[in-house]
This record gives structure tokens, C-alpha cells and sequence, in this order.
């Protein structure tokens, strides 16, 4: 749990001694397993549910909703009601939604995270400068590459190395 609102201090304790795995047993895990929004009307009605978390809470009704990122499962949203109160379709859409949004944010975080790190990782071995252009859109199609014709023009002057190497660099 890396959030909550409204829960008593025991619960997020509780909660946060003992994270949820994939399964059928709770909300959460439902989520976990099937990538996909889970709907429990009355936890005490669902044969399957057995987390003990629902009894120190005292909720009845659940909706877990994933909060997935480029076939990562990165957490669940997770609402909660004390009385049997099934949550309406439009209620799910919106929190589906919400949780879509949470999804890209956390990924566009990472992404810049990435970025940031690779910046510093160029900068070691680039100038800043040249470290920043390589990152940037401008950089991106410089580095993009092309195809041209292009003439290659290689001499070799008879002596000239032997020559080359004794001269000073005024001469």
C-alpha cells in the first residue's frame, strides 16, 4: 500500500504487513491475476474471498481497478464501502479511466526518469551540451541517420609519412 484515504491506522498496518499476491482471495489479488477491474458487491456473499484484511476493515463492497503500464501491472486502485453498496457501471468506467491516467502519468514518469539518467550517463563521456542535443528531438534526427551518395578520396603520397614524421609542427 502506498496510499490511502479514510482507512483507520490498524488497517493500513495490517494492510501493509502483509501485500496481496495474485489469487481469487481478495480484490486485489483478483486484479493481479486478471489484469482487469474486479467488482465484489458483498465480500461475505463471495465464496472465494478469504482476506482477512475485510474483517478489520469492516467493508463489504469492493472495486479494485489495475493501474497497468506497457503490459506491467504497476498497482491497483482500490475503493471500498462498509455497507453491502454495489458501485454503479458509470462509477466504474470513471474509476477505470482514472486509473488509465494514473497508468500513462507513472509511465511518463519512468520515461523521464530514463532519460534524465541516460543524460547523465552521456554526460560522463559527451559535454554536457553534446549530452543534452543527443537527448533532445533535434538530436533524435540528427542521430536518425540518412541515406546519400557519397565519394571517398584516399591518397597515399609516396615518402610522405617519412616526411610527416620529421618536420616540427611549424615547418
Amino acid at each position: 500500500m502506498r496510499a490511502n484515504s479514510g482507512q483507520a491506522e490498524e488497517v493500513v498496518e495490517y494492510e501493509r504487513g502483509r501485500p496481496d499476491r495474485a489469487g481469487p482471495h481478495s480484490c486485489t489479488g483478483r486484479v493481479a491475476m486478471t489484469r482487469r477491474p474486479v467488482h465484489i458487491p458483498d465480500v461475505r456473499a463471495d465464496p472465494e474471498y478469504t482476506y482477512a484484511g475485510a474483517d478489520i476493515a469492516g467493508y463489504r463492497t469492493l472495486l479494485g481497478l489495475p493501474i497497468a503500464f506497457d503490459g506491467e501491472l504497476l498497482g491497483v486502485i482500490g475503493l471500498a464501502r462498509t455497507d453491502v453498496q454495489p458501485f454503479e457501471s458509470g462509477v466504474i468506467e470513471l474509476m477505470a479511466t482514472f486509473a488509465d491516467q494514473c497508468a500513462i502519468a507513472i509511465g511518463n514518469a519512468k520515461l523521464f526518469e530514463t532519460v534524465e539518467r541516460q543524460k547523465t550517463e552521456l554526460a560522463r563521456f559527451l559535454s554536457p551540451e553534446v549530452a543534452a542535443l543527443v537527448s533532445s528531438e533535434e538530436g533524435t534526427q540528427l542521430l536518425a541517420g540518412h541515406r546519400a551518395q557519397v565519394t571517398v578520396v584516399y591518397f597515399d603520397l609516396r615518402g610522405f609519412t617519412a616526411f610527416a614524421e620529421t618536420p616540427s609542427p611549424r615547418s
